[in-house]
């Protein structure tokens, strides 16, 4: 028991949790897409408040328990995203279930009781109600964001700041908690 414990340790103390390094709030500072810098702009009830100089900049979370995360949408709601770190690059996919549960839950049942019931103008009924939701809430707008987070990143790890290089994407990111402090520590400097 004790040699198990023993390997268990240090196998955690070699190679480190990899997930704290990303894990938390972190404010969007810059984004690239194909070369040129795009603003997100997400459709959200939720208030941001960032020090300055990022009051206006979009937020995204990682979280390291369960490997999801919100990213901003782009002209749309956060998009929910799947992660994984692997070596020195993180992988992100968009939550495909939470897709399913959030946006077409809802209508399920109409696609369940046309194919129990053989009924094509049942059938008709849902994917015409499908295509409605879908448009409505802008999904493939929310799909166009997704791709353009989806895919292999290059962790760049700064002294004030964490850079993820996609073939496509780039994201400068500042971890909110450490601007939250050199924000207070401006204001109250430490004697």
């Amino acid at each position: 028991m004790k040699n198990r414990l023993y390997l268990y340790l240090s196998t955690l103390l070699l190679t480190g949790c990899g997930n704290s390094d990303i894990d938390g709030d972190w404010i969007l500072n810059a984004m690239y897409y194909q070369g040129e810098e795009i603003y997100p702009e997400s459709y959200t009830s939720k208030v941001i408040m960032n020090p300055i100089p990022f009051a206006n900049k979009e937020t995204l979370t990682f979280q390291g328990h369960d490997k999801t995360g919100n990213f901003p949408g782009i002209q749309t709601p956060d998009i929910r995203i799947r992660w994984d770190i692997k070596e020195d690059s993180i992988y992100i996919a968009g939550d495909s279930l939470f897709l399913e549960e959030a946006i077409l839950k809802p209508i399920k049942y109409l696609q369940t009781d046309a194919v129990l019931n053989q009924d094509a103008v049942k059938q008709q009924k849902y994917e015409h109600k499908k295509d409605s939701i879908l448009t409505n809430i802008g999904f493939r707008d929310y799909a166009n964001s997704l791709d353009v987070y989806t895919g292999k990143y290059k962790i760049e790890k700064h002294a004030d700041r964490i850079i993820l290089v996609s073939k496509t994407t780039i994201l400068e990111l500042v971890n909110k908690e450490r601007a939250y402090n050199d924000a207070i520590d401006k204001v109250f400097p430490k004697r």
